[in-house]
C-alpha cells in the first residue's frame, strides 16, 4: 500500500550554487577564458603506424651526408606516397622515423587493413630500392609498429594534430618489432585477421605502460580473406536461390548474382558459406576465383590480379621468375605472357601499358577458363565490395565478356547494386539482405555465447543489434572481454562502419548530424535551426540534409519530428564529439528547450549537467514536484551533491532530504539508514536545528515502512518539536524558509496519521488530520493531491471507502483527461479504493489515466505495476474476461520479481495472493502466500502477513485440512490481538473461519463477523456492486451464514 510518501518537494527556492566540473576548474586555474565556441576536430578510433628505419646510424656514417638525405627523401617520398594511395595521412617525420594516422581526416572501416597494407608495401618498395643499390652494398631496413586506438584530432596554431595514446603503443611496438618485420597489436589484428595472416602472438610488456598488451607479427596476406570467420548467420532460403541460380548458369552466356544489404548483415560470409556448399558437390573440380575490391590497393587491375592470384596460390614471398615459371607450367599460355603476369603481380617498373596488361590478363583468364570448360560446373567469380572495383578492373572485365567465348558465373556483394554491374550483367539477378529473424539472432548468440548466463545482457545484445549479425557478434565480444554490462558504448568496429558511411556527405551535413547526435530522443527542423544559428552553422542545408538522411536509412521521421533510426548510430556519432564540443552541445540544446511550453524535466537536466551547468540543473532539479518519487533523478542529486562545496550546508541540506525521500519512497532501505545517520551526525555536532529536523522526519517515514510505529511516533513528534522552532524563529510569516517549514511540517503530521490509522488509533490519526487542515487555514495553497491523499489513505484504512473517493475526486476525475504526473499518487489510491467499492470500470478506467503517466514517475516502479496489475487481474475477472485477467496476474508476477527491497515484495505478494485466489489459480495463491508470511514475519509486516495466513486458512478449509486451517489461524490471532488495522475483508473471513473451527459456534465471532459484513456491504453503491462483493472469495459465504435466514447449524463435526 502507497501512503505517507515523504516530500521534498518544498526545497525549491533558494539560488543554487554553480560548482565548475574539473576541466572547467582546471581551465580557470590555468588562467584561460571558457570558450563557448565548438573547436574543430573530434575523438575517434584510428590506426597509427610508426615505421623507423634501422641502422641509419652506420649508413650515414658511410655515406656523404648529401647523399645520405637524398636517399632518406626518396625512399620517405615513396611511402608517402605509399600512404597516401592507401588512404592515410604522414602526420610528421621523427628524425628517420615516418608516423601515419589512418581513419583522419578521412575514416574507413578498414582503416587497420590498410594500415597492414601500407606496411606490407613499404616492404615491397624497399626491395625494389634495395635492388637499385646492391651494387654499394646499401640496404635498408626498417621496423613497423602499428596500433588501432582513441585519439582526438584538432588544431594546434595552424597545424592539425592527432593526439592519444595510441601513437606511443604504436612506437613501442615498432621498437619491438624484427627488423623487416611488422608487429601489430590485439586491436588491429582483430579487426583485420580475416585481411592477413598473423603469427600466434606473444606477450610484451613496454616499457612505460602499466598493462602487458598481446602483439602479432605479420606474416602476409591472407590468399582467401573473405571466407573466415567463426560463424554463419542463418541464411538458409538466400543460400538455396543462389545455389539454385548458379546450377542454372550457361557458361556460353554471362551471368551471376548480386547480394547487397547494410554492412554486417552477411553478405560476405553468405558468399563463403556458398563456396564451401558448392566445392562439397561431388565432382567439382571449377575454379573458384575470389577478390575483395578496395579503395586504396597500390596495384594496377587490383581485383584481376586478386582473382587470379586465389587460382594460382602465390605468395607475397614468390619472386617474378618462380610466379612465370609457375604460371607457363600450369596454363597453355607462352612465356612472354607469364613473364608479363608476373610483372604485374610484383607491380614492377617494367614499362607496360594498359592495353598491353589487358592483353597479358586476358590470355590468363582465358586459359583458366578454357582448361575447365568440360567442367560439370561453370568457373565461379566472387568480388566482394564491388562498389568500389578499380577503374581498371572495371574496364578489364567489360572487355572479357565481350571478347570470351566462355563465361563464368559472377557473385558481387556491396550495400547497393552499383550502375557498372548493370553495365556487364544487365539480366544479372540481386537479392537484398534483411536482419536475421528474432529466433536466428537468439540461435547466433547461443553459438558465439553458449556461457552467457545473464539473461539481461542477453537481451540487451539482441535488442542493440537489431538483428544485425556483425553487430551481435561485436557486442558479444565486447560484452565477453570488457567483463562489463553497460552496452550504450558503441564498439569501435561498428563506429568505424557508421562514421565511413557518412565519410562521403558534405561536410556541413556531417557536422549537423554529429550535432544532433546530442538530442535524447527526436528533434524537429525548428531544433536543428536553432543548433545551427547558435554554433554558426547553415541553416539553408537542413531539408536537404534530411532528405539525405532518410533516404541513407540514418534518420526516420514521425509527424514532423526526426530520430536516428539506430540508437547505436546516434551513440556512435555522439561518442566522436570532442568533450568540450559536447558540453557547449547540450547548453545549446538545454537553451532549446527551455523555449518549449512544457519541456520534460528529465532531458533538461540531462543536457544542463553534461552542460555543466550545476547552478541551472540544482535549481531545475529542486524544483520538480515529484522529486522526492521519482528514482530516475538519484544520479542528478548525486552528482550535485559530489559538486557542492562542503560549506554549502544548507543546499547540500535540500540535496540531501530529497535523496533520502526518493531512497524512503522507493523502498532502498540501507541508502536511507547512511543517509539519516549523516545527517543525524551534522545536527549533533554542529547543533544544527534544520539537519536535525531532517533527519528526525527521514526517520519519521523510514519507522512507519517498517510497522515500527512506536519509534515513527517519537521520531515524527521530536520533527514536529524541531519544526515548530524554525518556524518560530523565522523574521518573515510569508518567506521561503517559514513557508517551507510549514510545508514539511504537514508531511510529518501526513505520516503520522498514516501510521496512526495503522496503528488503529482513529482519533490520533484525525487529530493529524486537522492539524494539516489548520495549518493550512488561510493558505489557499495548501490542498494538494498529497494532503487529500493522507484523507483517502485514512478512510480506506477504517472502511470508509466512499467517503476516500470523495477526497480523490478533483484529483482523479474526469478518467479520460490527461493527468497530471502529480496526481500520480491519488490516481493509485483511488484504484485501490475502487476496488473496495467493487467498481471494477472504474479500476480499469483509472488504470488507463495511471498508463499516462511515465514510469519514471512511479515510486517504487516493479511494487506500483505488480500491484496495478493485480488489480486489473481482480477487475477483468470480475468483468467476465478471464483470459485478462490471467495476463495481468503473469504482469504482476514478472514485476514482483523485479523487486529489489524485501517490504514492498511483501506488499506485492499480499496483492498477487488476493487475485490469484479470486481468479481461481489456487496453485499460484498457495505459493504467493506462503511467500508473503515467510517475509512478512521476518520484518514484521504484520499488514500484508495478515492476509496471506488468512487465504491459506481459506485455501485448507476448502480442502478440508481443518488442522493446517487451524494452524494459520491461531498464527493470525496473534495480530488481531494487537488492535492494530487489518484489512477488513481478510478479517471478516478470519471470524468466519474461527466461528466454523468452534464445534459449538462462537458467538462473539458471529457478532463480529456479522458487524464486520453489514458494513462492507454498506459501502456499495449499487446492487451491482453487493454482488459482486458477495462473489469475492469467503465473503459470500459469510454473509449467507450470519445475514440470511438459515437451518440450526449442525454441530455434528468440527469443521
Amino acid at each position: 500500500m502507497v501512503c505517507g510518501v515523504i516530500d521534498s518537494s518544498m526545497y525549491h527556492a533558494g539560488t543554487f550554487l554553480s560548482v565548475p566540473g574539473s576541466r572547467l576548474r582546471d581551465r580557470l586555474r590555468n588562467g584561460m577564458s571558457d570558450d563557448q565556441n565548438l573547436k574543430s576536430g573530434e575523438r575517434r578510433h584510428a590506426t597509427m603506424l610508426f615505421s623507423d628505419m634501422t641502422g641509419f646510424t652506420r649508413l650515414s656514417e658511410r655515406l656523404d651526408p648529401e647523399d645520405m638525405d637524398a636517399l632518406m627523401s626518396s625512399v620517405f617520398s615513396s611511402f608517402e606516397g605509399i600512404v597516401r594511395s592507401h588512404g592515410g595521412t604522414v602526420e610528421k617525420y621523427i628524425g628517420d622515423a615516418l608516423v601515419a594516422v589512418f581513419g583522419v581526416p578521412n575514416i574507413h572501416e578498414d582503416d587497420p587493413s590498410r594500415a597492414v597494407s601500407t606496411a606490407l608495401a613499404f616492404g615491397r618498395e624497399l626491395r625494389r630500392i634495395n635492388e637499385r643499390f646492391r651494387d654499394r652494398s646499401i640496404r635498408l631496413d626498417f621496423r613497423t609498429g602499428i596500433h588501432t586506438g582513441l585519439v582526438t584530432t584538432g588544431k594546434r596554431g595552424e597545424y592539425d594534430v592527432v593526439t592519444g595514446h595510441a601513437m606511443s603503443i604504436a612506437s613501442r611496438l615498432e621498437t619491438e618489432a624484427p627488423v623487416g618485420g611488422i608487429l601489430v597489436s590485439a586491436e588491429t589484428k582483430q579487426r583485420c585477421a580475416q585481411d592477413f595472416m598473423f603469427d600466434t602472438g606473444h606477450t610484451l610488456t613496454l616499457k612505460g605502460k602499466e598493462d602487458s598488451i598481446e602483439a602479432y607479427r605479420v606474416l602476409g596476406r591472407n590468399p582467401n580473406p573473405m571466407f573466415g570467420g567463426s560463424y554463419f548467420a542463418n541464411r538458409t532460403r538466400e543460400l538455396e536461390m543462389l545455389t539454385r541460380t548458379f546450377l542454372r548458369h550457361d557458361s556460353e552466356q554471362p551471368g551471376g548474382f548480386m547480394l547487397t544489404g547494410q554492412p554486417g548483415l552477411g553478405k560476405t560470409r553468405l558468399a563463403g558459406r556458398f563456396i564451401e556448399q558448392i566445392k562439397a558437390f561431388p565432382g567439382f573440380s571449377a575454379p573458384v576465383l575470389t577478390a575483395r575490391a578496395r579503395r586504396y590497393r597500390d596495384l594496377n587491375f587490383a581485383v584481376i590480379i586478386d582473382l587470379l592470384l586465389t587460382y594460382f596460390s602465390f605468395e607475397s614471398s614468390h619472386d617474378a621468375a618462380y610466379i612465370a615459371e609457375e604460371t607457363a607450367r600450369l596454363l597453355p599460355v607462352e612465356h612472354k605472357t607469364a613473364a608479363g603476369f608476373a610483372d604485374l603481380v610484383q607491380n614492377s617498373d617494367a614499362p607496360t601499358s594498359e592495353t598491353q596488361s589487358i592483353v597479358v590478363l586476358f590470355a590468363i583468364f582465358k586459359a583458366i577458363l578454357e582448361k575447365h570448360v568440360d567442367s560439370a560446373f561453370s568457373t565461379l567469380v566472387v568480388i566482394d565490395n564491388v562498389s568500389v572495383l578499380d577503374e581498371e578492373s572495371r574496364d578489364f572485365l567489360r572487355f572479357f565478356l565481350e571478347n570470351s567465348a566462355v563465361k563464368p558465373f559472377f557473385l558481387f556483394t556491396g550495400r547497393k547494386k552499383p550502375p557498372l554491374i548493370d553495365d556487364l550483367l544487365p539480366d544479372v539477378e540481386t537479392l537484398k539482405l534483411e536482419p536475421l529473424s528474432a529466433q536466428a539472432c537468439s540461435d547466433l548468440v547461443d553459438m558465439l555465447w553458449p556461457e552467457c548466463s545473464d539473461p539481461s545482457i542477453r537481451n540487451a545484445i539482441l535488442n542493440t543489434a537489431k538483428g544485425n549479425p556483425l553487430f551481435i557478434e561485436e557486442y558479444v565480444r565486447y560484452a565477453r572481454e570488457s567483463h562489463h554490462k553497460d552496452l550504450t558504448t558503441v564498439p569501435t568496429t561498428i563506429q568505424s562502419i557508421f562514421l565511413s558511411l557518412i565519410d562521403a556527405f558534405p561536410v556541413p551535413m556531417r557536422e549537423l548530424l554529429t550535432r544532433v547526435s546530442v538530442f535524447i530522443e527526436s528533434f524537429t527542423t525548428e531544433d536543428m535551426a536553432f543548433v545551427q544559428r547558435r554554433t554558426d552553422g547553415e541553416t539553408g542545408i537542413i531539408d536537404e540534409a534530411l532528405d539525405l538522411f532518410i533516404q541513407e536509412g540514418i534518420l526516420v521521421s514521425n509527424d514532423g519530428h526526426y530520430s536516428f533510426r539506430y540508437d547505436m548510430f546516434k551513440t556512435a556519432m555522439y561518442d566522436s564529439l570532442l568533450n568540450h564540443n559536447k558540453r557547449i552541445l547540450h547548453r545549446i540544446v538545454a537553451d532549446c528547450m527551455k523555449q518549449q511550453e512544457q519541456p520534460h524535466t528529465g532531458r533538461l537536466l540531462h543536457h544542463l549537467v553534461h552542460a555543466e551547468s550545476y547552478e541551472e540543473a540544482g535549481s531545475t532539479l529542486l524544483d520538480v514536484h515529484d522529486l522526492h518519487l521519482n528514482l530516475a533523478y538519484l544520479p542528478y542529486i548525486d552528482l550535485l551533491l559530489e559538486k557542492l562545496p562542503a560549506d554549502e550546508r544548507s543546499r547540500r541540506l535540500r540535496l540531501m532530504f530529497a535523496k533520502s525521500a526518493v531512497n524512503i519512497n522507493n523502498g532502498n532501505m540501507r541508502e536511507t539508514d547512511i543517509a539519516v545517520r549523516e545527517l543525524l551526525d551534522i545536527a549533533m555536532n554542529e547543533h544544527n536545528v534544520e539537519y536535525a529536523a531532517s533527519a528526525f522526519h527521514l526517520m519519521c517515514g523510514h519507522q512507519r515502512q517498517n510497522y515500527n510505529f512506536e519509534k515513527a511516533r517519537i521520531s515524527g513528534e521530536t520533527a514536529i518539536q524541531y519544526y515548530n522552532t524554525l518556524i518560530e524563529a523565522s523574521d518573515t510569516k510569508s518567506g521561503a524558509l517559514y513557508t517551507r517549514h510549514r510545508s514539511l511540517r504537514r508531511n510529518v503530521f501526513g505520516i503520522l496519521s498514516v501510521t496512526e490509522s495503522l496503528a488503529a488509533d482513529r482519533n490520533a490519526a484525525r487529530d493529524f488530520l486537522r492539524r494539516i487542515e489548520a495549518d493550512c487555514a488561510g493558505h489557499g495553497d495548501c490542498e494538494t493531491a498529497e494532503t487529500a491523499g493522507y484523507r483517502a489513505s485514512y478512510y480506506l484504512l477504517f472502511g470508509e471507502y466512499a467517503r476516500g473517493m470523495a477526497a480523490l475526486r478533483p484529483y482523479i476525475e474526469p478518467y479520460d483527461a490527461d493527468p497530471d504526473s502529480s496526481s500520480q499518487e491519488a490516481i493509485y489510491l483511488g484504484m485501490l479504493l475502487s476496488r473496495q467499492l467493487c467498481d471494477y470500470e472504474a479500476v480499469i478506467a483509472l488504470a488507463a489515466k495511471l498508463s499516462k503517466i511515465p514510469e519514471t514517475s512511479y515510486p517504487n516502479r516493479q511494487t506500483h505495476q505488480s500491484q496495478v496489475h493485480s488489480m486489473l487481474a481482480d477487475a477483468h475477472y470480475f468483468l467476465g474476461e478471464p483470459k485478462k485477467a490471467t495476463e495481468h496476474l503473469r504482469q504482476a508476477e514478472f514485476y514482483q520479481l523485479q523487486i529489489r527491497s524485501d517490504l514492498d515484495r511483501i506488499d506485492a505478494l499480499r496483492s498477487l495472493t488476493s487475485a490469484s485466489l479470486i481468479v481461481g489459480d489456487i496453485e499460484h495463491a498457495d505459493r504467493f502466500a506462503r511467500q508473503c508470511i515467510g517475509l512478512g514475519m521476518q520484518h514484521s509486516a504484520y499488514y500484508p502477513a495478515f492476509s496471506a495466513l488468512i487465504v491459506l486458512a481459506e485455501l485448507l478449509h476448502g480442502r478440508e485440512d481443518f488442522i493446517g486451517r487451524d494452524f494459520f489461524l491461531m498464527q493470525a490471532s496473534y495480530y488481531v490481538a494487537t488492535g492494530f488495522s487489518l484489512p477488513r475483508r481478510d478479517l471478516i473471513i478470519y471470524h468466519y473461519l474461527q466461528d466454523l473451527a468452534c464445534p459449538d459456534g462462537c458467538p462473539a465471532q458471529q457478532d463480529r463477523t456479522r458487524a464486520l459484513m453489514q458494513a462492507e456491504i454498506e459501502q456499495m453503491a449499487s446492487e451491482t456492486q453487493r454482488k459482486r462483493l458477495l462473489a469475492v472469495r469467503s465473503l459470500g459465504c459469510a454473509h449467507d451464514t450470519y445475514l440470511t435466514e438459515r437451518p440450526p447449524r449442525d454441530t455434528s463435526e468440527k469443521r
